[in-house]
C-alpha cells in the first residue's frame, strides 16, 4: 500500500490517461486553480490535500462513461468517476473517511445541488474556470455575467473569474 501523496496520485492519473494529453492537461489546470483558490480562501492543509486529490481524479470517469454509456455526460462521468476513483484510491494507505470524501467529490463535481453539501465549492469553481477557458464559453460580456452568477460564489473564485473573464480594469 502506498502512502497518499498528491505527486503519487498524479502519476496514477497520468498512467490512467496515458497519451490523452487533453485530459491530463485539463486535470493539471483544475489542480492549479484548486490550489490557488484554496490558498486564497485559507483552506486548511488537510482539506487542501483532499481537494487536490479530488482535482486530479475529477474527470477520471470519462473513459469508462464513454465505454459503458457512449457518453461523457455529467451523470455518467460522475457515476463512473466515483467508481474508478475508488479503485485507484484502494491502492493507498489512507483514512477511509478521506477515501470516501474524494470518491464522493469526484462523483458530485458537476452537480451544483451537491457542491455545498459535499464541501467541494473550490473544486466546482476551479473546474468551471478551466471549462470556460477551454470551451470559450465567456465569449461575450452577457455570457460571462451569466456564468459568473450561476457558478461562482466564493470570494476567491469570483476574483479569479473577474480577472480572467471580466471587463478590463480602467
Amino acid at each position: 500500500m502506498k502512502r497518499l501523496e498528491v505527486s503519487r496520485l498524479m502519476l496514477d492519473m497520468l498512467e490512467y490517461h496515458r497519451g490523452d494529453f487533453h485530459r491530463i492537461g485539463h486535470a493539471q489546470k483544475v489542480l492549479d486553480f484548486v490550489r490557488l483558490i484554496a490558498e486564497l480562501e485559507g483552506t486548511g492543509e488537510k482539506a487542501r490535500k483532499l481537494l487536490e486529490c479530488a482535482a486530479i481524479l475529477h474527470d477520471i470517469g470519462i473513459p469508462e462513461a464513454l465505454r459503458i454509456h457512449g457518453s461523457s455526460a455529467p451523470p455518467f462521468q460522475e457515476r463512473e468517476g466515483e467508481r474508478v476513483a475508488g479503485e485507484i484510491l484502494a491502492g493507498y494507505d489512507m483514512d477511509e473517511a478521506d477515501r470516501r470524501w474524494i470518491r464522493e467529490a469526484v462523483g458530485a463535481h458537476h452537480s451544483p445541488e451537491k457542491v455545498e453539501a459535499r464541501g467541494i465549492r473550490i473544486l466546482f469553481e476551479a473546474d468551471w474556470l478551466v471549462n470556460i477557458m477551454e470551451k470559450k464559453l465567456a465569449a461575450s460580456p452577457a455570457a460571462a455575467a451569466e456564468l459568473r452568477g450561476r457558478y461562482f460564489s466564493s470570494p476567491s473564485g469570483l476574483r479569479v473569474f473577474d480577472i480572467l473573464f471580466g471587463p478590463p480594469e480602467p
